[in-house]
């Protein structure tokens, strides 16, 4: 059967089961990170960044203290996710399960502008792949970080980025005053069109960084690190670490426990020879068998 614009019953029939399915999807999307966040106390807030609308976790115990921030990732260039006004968010977010697993008094995890909440203006491109877009996230991300602070009356912020969040993380880490320490896992740092500008790096040079890789990570976030690392004219505030039996998405949360706890400083590794006194004087001791030739005993 036909109907006056030339669709058949059967077509709009299918389309309306796959629009259908959409929205399903978005829900069941919304509903995974739900379930991670509740049990860890996290609460949903979406914070208007405009033309943005940010969606956020948080749990917030004390002010006038410093707080845990992590940012999400868009997963493009590593499982071909292509985001839109209606699919823009991930299945796994695992910046929000570091989060949730994270003891620390005050926490919070900031997705990326679109994902979950949607647009604030109509007709806004979601997609972070531009270099135009990953400018305007970060300032949407930078906004959110602002208005968090401002909100729970906190101090200094430790940001930890997930994927590409890494990228937007550094950026804001350069543009702060107030960031003390950035962490990264499986992070794009610098892999266009994800670029850290060069300005960054006047205070990115004196932050404490963590950077963690994946031994399953490919090729992509290992080459974004060390192009990231030849940007520092002195990389001593940087720690890397490989994780064994960790890639992208596996692995991490039941891990960081261990890995958010690891001390980070800007000191530098002392060299043990420094410790050790080279001008002494040898002891000279009798052997303790007498079957030795007389060239090796001591002379007395």
């Amino acid at each position: 059967m036909k109907i006056s614009n030339g669709f058949s019953v059967l077509s709009i029939l299918t389309l309306t089961v796959l629009l259908t399915a959409c929205g399903l999807h978005k829900d069941l999307i919304k509903q995974k990170a739900q379930r991670i966040a509740h049990p860890a106390l996290m609460i949903e807030r979406v914070i208007a960044t405009p033309p943005y609308a940010v969606t956020t976790f948080e749990r917030m115990h004390e002010r006038g203290a410093p707080a845990h921030i992590y940012i999400g990732d868009d997963a493009i260039g590593h499982n071909a996710v292509t985001f839109n006004v209606d699919t823009n968010t991930q299945d796994y977010a695992v910046a929000l399960h570091l989060a949730s697993r994270d003891k620390a008094e005050n926490v919070a995890y900031i997705a990326l502008p679109c994902q979950y909440s949607g647009l604030l203006e109509n007709g806004k491109d979601c997609s972070a792949h531009s270099r135009d877009n990953q400018a305007e996230f970060t300032s949407a991300i930078n906004n959110a970080i602002g208005n968090i602070k401002a909100t729970y009356g906190l101090t200094d912020i430790h940001l930890i980025g997930y994927g590409s969040g890494a990228n937007i993380a550094a950026r804001i880490a350069g543009a702060r005053q107030d960031v003390r320490t950035l962490r990264t896992v499986s992070g794009v740092l610098e892999h266009a069109p994800y670029t850290v500008p060069r300005a960054s790096f006047a205070r990115l040079q004196h932050i404490p960084q963590y950077h963690y890789i994946g031994l399953d990570d490919g090729g992509t976030i290992t080459n974004s690190l060390a192009a990231y690392k030849a940007k520092f004219a002195d990389d001593y505030c940087l720690k890397t670490t490989t994780v064994l039996e960790t890639g992208y998405e596996a692995g991490w949360a039941n891990r960081w426990n261990a890995l958010i706890t690891q001390p980070l400083t800007c000191a530098r590794v002392t060299n043990d020879y420094d410790a050790i006194n080279l001008d002494y004087t040898p002891v000279r001791t009798p052997p303790k068998t007498g079957w030795l030739p007389d060239s090796y005993k001591v002379k007395p």
